[in-house]
């Protein structure tokens, strides 16, 4: 009986260099050298970067005025969090958080900006 040869196994579609292409359309590779190549969707980030900043403020996230890639593989974004509610609504003081997240949407850094009434933004 002759030994058959084994095939190696490809559980991933490698393109004509043999990089993997990873969530984002880059390659592994790309994360290696220089500029990683982002991984994860900007619309998943963002459902993240909401939760995070609930969890660590107890505020609640509102809308986001800043959504830019940092430059790196990262973001920077700008949130408007609701920080205590009050009637009308325009009373309600609400505060802006900038965040730094990586290219997989992971927190590096947040900080209170400024807190304002929502009927006063420019004060």
């Amino acid at each position: 009986m002759a030994a058959e040869k084994e095939k190696p196994s490809r559980t991933a579609r490698q393109d004509g260099a043999g990089r993997t292409p990873d969530a984002g359309g880059g390659t592994d590779d790309a994360r290696a050298g220089g500029r990683p190549s982002r991984a994860v969707p900007v619309a998943e980030v963002l459902v993240a970067a909401r939760e995070t900043l609930r969890e660590l403020t107890g505020s609640e996230p509102e809308s986001f005025s800043r959504v830019e890639p940092d430059g790196e593989g990262g973001w920077q974004l700008r949130v408007e969090a609701v920080e205590l509610r009050r009637v009308p609504d325009t009373t309600s003081l609400l505060g802006s958080y900038e965040m730094t997240l990586d290219g997989d949407g992971a927190l590096l850094g947040y900080r209170l900006v400024n807190r304002y009434e929502r009927g006063r933004p420019d004060r």
